[in-house]
C-alpha cells in the first residue's frame, strides 16, 4: 500500500467569479460539482473565460462536495470548481483508468470522512492519506480492462433503455401529435382537469418537525422518471408531515423553481405517497384524464414548460400560472389505447432495469474484488 499523494498530483478546485460563466462555449467548459455531468467524459453545461483552477485532459475528477466521492474523466482541459478535485498520475506507473476504477472504491471511506453541518465536504488532506493499491503496471492494465468491459456492458443495458424511452415517445406523437403545438379545437388548461398543490417546508427550527416517517422530496430527488432517495434525502416526522404538503400515489410531482432553465418542468409519476417542498408543484387529476397521459403529456412538453416559466433570476413555474398551462385533450378511450401499449413498454423497461441493477452491484463486487487482489491472485 502507497498514500495517494506519493503517486498522483491533487489539485483542488475553486469556483471562479459567476460573472464570467456562459452558456455560448466561450472560453472553457467549467464543472462546479459532480452533478454537472453523468457518466465517463462529461459534455459542458458551462464555460467560463476566467478559469482559475485547471484540470487537463485525461485527469480523473472527484467530488469533494456532497454528493462526495462521484468519479469522472476529464475529456478536454476544464476548469474546476470547489466540488471537485482533479487527480492526475505522477508518473507512468500508475495507469490512468486504473486510477479512475480505485477512486470509485473509496467513496464509502470519503463519505465516512466528509465533515459540515450545510454541505458534506473532504479536504486534500482527506484525499493526500488514502492508502492505495499499486500492483505492477502490467496488472494494473488488465485490471483496467477488465473492468472497461463489465462498465461497457452496463452502459449498453443503459442505451437500451433509453431506447424504451424513444419507444414511449414515438408511440405518444403517433398517436396524438407534438403535444408543443396545440390544437385549437382541442385545447384544456390544467386546472379543468387536475388540482395543483404547492409544497412547503416545516420550520427547521422545530427539530420535531423532522424524523423518519416520510420522506420530504426536493429537486435534486427528482429525474425525469423517478424519484430516487440518497443519503441527502430528508425525513419528516409525523408531526412535520401534518405541517407539511404531501402527494399521493398516482400524483405527478414537477418541479416548478430552478436555478436553471432545464432544471425546470422535470415530472414524476408518484408510486409512493411523499411529503414535498415549495420547490416542487404536484398534480393530481380528476376523472376527466387518465394520469400517465398527462404525465407523458407533460414530460414531451418540456420544451414549452421551460418558455412557460417566469422570466426571472430562478426559472419559476407558480401554482396559479401552472392551471393555466394547456394541453391537447383527447377522447378517454385514445387515452386508454394508448395507456395499454405504454404499460407493456414498462413492463419490459422494469425487467431491464432490474437486470441493470443486478449488473452493477456485480460490477462493484468485481471492483473490490480487483482491489484487494482477488481477481488475478496468482499474479
Amino acid at each position: 500500500m502507497t498514500k495517494l499523494n506519493e503517486v498522483a498530483v491533487i489539485n483542488m478546485g475553486q469556483s471562479p467569479d459567476s460573472k464570467y460563466y456562459n452558456d455560448a462555449g466561450q472560453g472553457i467548459p467549467f464543472y462546479q460539482g459532480i452533478s454537472d455531468f453523468g457518466k465517463i467524459f462529461p459534455s459542458p453545461k458551462k464555460f467560463t473565460t476566467k478559469p482559475i483552477k485547471i484540470a487537463e485532459k485525461n485527469e480523473v475528477l472527484l467530488g469533494v462536495r456532497a454528493p462526495v466521492g462521484d468519479v469522472n474523466i476529464s475529456n478536454t482541459r476544464c476548469c474546476i470548481g470547489r466540488g471537485l478535485a482533479s487527480i492526475s498520475p505522477k508518473s507512468e506507473f500508475l495507469d490512468l483508468k486504473y486510477l479512475y476504477y480505485l477512486m470509485h472504491t473509496k467513496k464509502k471511506i470519503l463519505n465516512n470522512q466528509s465533515t459540515g453541518s450545510t454541505f458534506k465536504a473532504i479536504n486534500k488532506k482527506n484525499l493526500s492519506d488514502l492508502e492505495v493499491p499499486l500492483p505492477n503496471l502490467i496488472l494494473q492494465k488488465k485490471i483496467a480492462s477488465t473492468l472497461d468491459l463489465a462498465s461497457e456492458l452496463i452502459e449498453k443495458r443503459k442505451e437500451q433503455i433509453a431506447e424504451m424511452d424513444k419507444l414511449i415517445q414515438s408511440v405518444f406523437y403517433e398517436m396524438f401529435g407534438d403535444p408543443n403545438r396545440l390544437s385549437k379545437e382541442w385545447k384544456v388548461n390544467l386546472k379543468s382537469i387536475a388540482n395543483i398543490t404547492t409544497g412547503n417546508t416545516p420550520s427547521r427550527k422545530e427539530l420535531k418537525n423532522y424524523g423518519n416517517h416520510m420522506e420530504w422530496i426536493k429537486t435534486d430527488n427528482m429525474s425525469f422518471d423517478f424519484l430516487y432517495p440518497s443519503k441527502a434525502t430528508e425525513y419528516l416526522s409525523e408531526i412535520g408531515v401534518n405541517k407539511g404538503r404531501t402527494a399521493d400515489k398516482n400524483s405527478i410531482l414537477m418541479t416548478c423553481i430552478a436555478g436553471s432553465k432545464k432544471s425546470i418542468g422535470k415530472v414524476v409519476l408518484l408510486n409512493r405517497v411523499v411529503a414535498f417542498n415549495q420547490q416542487i408543484n404536484a398534480i393530481t387529476v380528476n376523472d376527466s384524464i387518465h394520469v400517465k397521459y398527462l404525465f407523458y403529456t407533460l414530460k414531451f412538453s418540456k420544451v414549452r414548460l421551460e418558455d412557460f416559466a417566469n422570466d426571472s433570476m430562478k426559472k419559476m413555474i407558480t401554482k396559479s400560472k401552472l392551471e393555466t398551462f394547456e394541453i391537447n385533450n383527447v377522447d378517454m378511450k385514445r387515452q386508454l389505447e394508448f395507456t395499454s401499449i405504454v404499460e407493456e413498454i414498462e413492463t419490459q423497461k422494469k425487467t431491464m432495469e432490474k437486470c441493470l441493477h443486478e449488473m452493477e452491484n456485480n460490477f462493484n463486487a468485481l471492483m473490490q474484488k480487483a482491489f484487494r487482489g482477488e481477481l488475478f491472485p496468482e499474479e
